[in-house]
């Protein structure tokens, strides 16, 4: 199976963290209607402005990762 697992972030600003039990990829797919909570990579120094409708994936255990507030 490509996907493992599932997460549903709802209404949450997330502290910088890796999710060691991702083996490969995390794929992170926004819904709803707001502004703000910009992704952020720690190590690659990158701030992604996202916006309902992206996808990306990244190795989640591998970067450490968080969104600001929105």
């Amino acid at each position: 199976a490509p996907f493992t697992g599932f997460v549903l972030n709802l209404n949450c600003t997330t502290m910088g963290h890796l999710d060691g039990a991702d083996d490969t990829l995390c794929v992170v797919l926004l819904f709803g209607n707001f502004t703000g909570g910009e992704f952020v990579e720690f190590e690659t120094g990158l701030i992604f402005n996202i916006m309902p409708g992206d996808f990306f994936a990244f190795p989640s255990s591998k970067i450490t990762h968080f969104n600001l507030p929105y």
